[in-house]
């Protein structure tokens, strides 16, 4: 940073113009999109769209590729900032894809835009207010050495990620493999058969409740969004909640019960459940299903983890701009039920890897989120350059 502030004040002593996104980019159309029920229908070209995975599926429709450039990707509704210098076709709608002008290094372009705050709209639009707003220009000397020093750190949380990703498909493996009739039967010592999970519990639907309607302390609840973003397999805590004059309205998962988010981007997220281990009823929002059952709460959580539960929900999803799942065909769901003791036995080797591969608090994905604390620090400041007066 100190060879940074030199260059500064050797290059522009009088400070650094700053420019509006409009002025600094061109918004590059797409030859075609992939609508989202196409996503799965290739093999060889990437397909981005403004959710939160880099790559959202993938198409051989080489039509639809955009030309061969360095992007700054931008999702319209999500905020989403992306990077990409490959070949690949724009999914759905709602992607801004900016092509930097001559005076902006194209990385340096990516790292600005990221640094930005953009206020949310809700699933509005956010382009106009992302076009209006500016980031500094400082001269390309200067703006070559911020890229070096920021993709080192993204490099190291690169590093990070793509070993948590190797002990993801590990725990993968062990999940699925611990579910299986073979492994399901040795432990059990006889084969164990399948139910339903409409045989086995009740599902019920969450009530509404938004932004709104939070207060600081009232009534516990869980958000669908919070489902995917908060919380792991299970919790005996929640991060947000609902007015007390709300209370007889809403609707309540009892301790040991599933939460359900019922709404999600895609078919692969859809469905992802928490176990309710609190001590008292916690109030679920309506794009939720609470389901109520028998079983070890963490037990019924883990197999909505693995890839035989996945393949059965892809079959009920429906996918339009939000993907969806209902209760009812949930409950058309099989799980293999062997005894409580089994389950509470699966539940304890999966707690295991559970901590290292997605856990919030211990494991690599507490360092990476450290890393990436980190980088987001070192990014803010090295972009905050002193504004030229009268420009």
């Amino acid at each position: 940073m100190a060879r940074i502030d030199e260059l500064i004040a050797e290059l522009c002593p009088d400070g650094v113009e700053y420019k509006s996104i409009k002025s600094l980019f061109s918004v590059v159309a797409s030859p075609k999109t992939i609508q989202r029920a196409n996503y799965g229908n290739g093999s060889l070209f990437p397909i981005i769209d403004q959710g939160q995975s880099d790559i959202a599926g993938y198409t051989d429709d080489e039509s639809a590729l955009i030309p061969t450039g360095e992007y700054v990707l931008f999702g319209d509704h999500t905020r989403e900032v992306k990077w990409a210098d490959f070949p690949f076709a724009q999914g759905a709608d709602g992607l801004k894809i900016l092509a930097p002008k001559n005076v902006l290094v194209p990385r340096y372009a990516y790292h600005a835009v990221s640094n930005l705050y953009i206020p949310s709209r809700g699933y509005n639009r956010h382009w106009s207010v992302l076009n209006k707003m500016e980031v500094p220009v400082p001269p390309i000397e200067v703006q070559l050495k911020v890229v070096r020093i920021l993709d080192s750190f993204a490099e190291l949380e690169a590093e990070l990620e793509a070993e948590l990703e190797a002990r993801k498909a590990q725990y993968t493996y062990y999940c699925d493999h611990l579910f299986s009739p073979e492994s399901l039967e040795k432990m059990a010592g006889q084969p164990v058969g399948l139910r339903t999970l409409g045989e086995l519990g009740t599902f019920t639907r969450g009530r509404r409740f938004t932004k709104a309607d939070y207060v600081d302390d009232g009534v516990p609840s869980i958000h669908y969004a919070e489902i995917y973003t908060s919380f792991d397999t299970a919790t005996e805590d929640v991060f947000s909640f609902v007015r007390a004059d709300k209370a007889d309205s809403l609707r309540y998962a009892q301790p040991g019960d599933l939460v359900i988010a019922c709404t999600g981007e895609d078919a692969r997220d859809i469905a992802k459940a928490v176990a309710w281990l609190g001590e008292v009823p916690v109030a679920v929002h309506d794009d939720c299903s609470i389901y109520h059952h028998s079983m070890n709460p963490k037990y019924v959580a883990y197999f909505f983890q693995t890839s035989e539960f996945g393949r059965q929900k892809r079959m009920y999803v429906t996918e339009a701009k939000m993907t969806r799942i209902s209760a009812r065909r949930l409950a058309s769901i099989e799980i293999p039920v062997p005894s409580l003791a089994v389950q509470q036995q699966i539940v304890d080797i999966l707690d295991r890897f559970d901590s290292l591969t997605t856990s919030l608090t211990d494991g690599l994905p507490a360092e990476i989120t450290a890393r990436r604390q980190q980088f987001e620090y070192y990014r803010d400041k090295l972009l905050n350059f002193p504004r030229k007066e009268g420009v």
